[in-house]
């Protein structure tokens, strides 16, 4: 039998430099083009993969027009909901950094987060609105920019922060204009 040698320089090419969750996505987008990708129950609403794809790019674009770039820290201390997709997906498309935190984390943990992880952007569910602005508040780092995510479109952020649906308004569902990192 004839000796062979493994080249794994052609693994790790593929899986270091192309294999990303992204690209994954991407693929799917086009691959399951009409079946759906997510459902809200509480809203009674799905999107199909392009949906989630426009969606996910509207959000890249307006962090983009916030100012968010390429290793800039995107947090997020969200329960399960489409907006916890579009800010996993989003970021990754504009080279910034994810960071989502536990909802169940006391306002001094994810003070203690914030500091730590320094956002520019930070994102927080409605339903938890007075513990994040008590750990906004103890935080010695203040992001640029606050982000309330809320679902039944029946609460007010709180001062210095604005809803998920202002933050997104304005902004392309075009795929953003900048070159993806191939590889991290």
């Amino acid at each position: 039998m004839k000796n062979l040698t493994y080249n794994s320089n052609l693994f790790i090419d593929t899986f270091e430099n192309d294999f990303t969750y992204l690209n994954g996505f991407l693929r799917n987008v086009h691959r399951y083009k009409n079946r759906t990708a997510i459902t809200c129950p509480e809203r009674g609403k799905s999107w199909t993969y392009p949906q989630l794809d426009q969606e996910s790019n509207r959000l890249a674009n307006a962090l983009l027009g916030a100012g968010v770039k390429k290793s800039d820290v995107v947090m997020y201390q969200l329960f399960n909901c489409a907006e916890f997709v579009f800010l996993f997906l989003a970021p990754q498309k504009i080279g910034a950094i994810n960071c989502p935190i536990n909802f169940r984390l006391s306002y001094g943990e994810t003070a203690y987060i914030i500091d730590d992880s320094k956002p520019k952007i930070f994102f927080y569910d409605a339903e938890m609105k007075d513990m994040c602005e008590k750990a906004l508040e103890k935080a010695v780092h203040k992001p640029e920019k606050i982000v309330m995510v809320d679902i039944s479109g029946k609460q007010t952020p709180f001062a210095g922060s604005i809803s998920y649906d202002e933050f997104i308004k304005k902004a392309s569902d075009k795929s953003p204009d900048i070159t993806r990192p191939s590889h991290i």
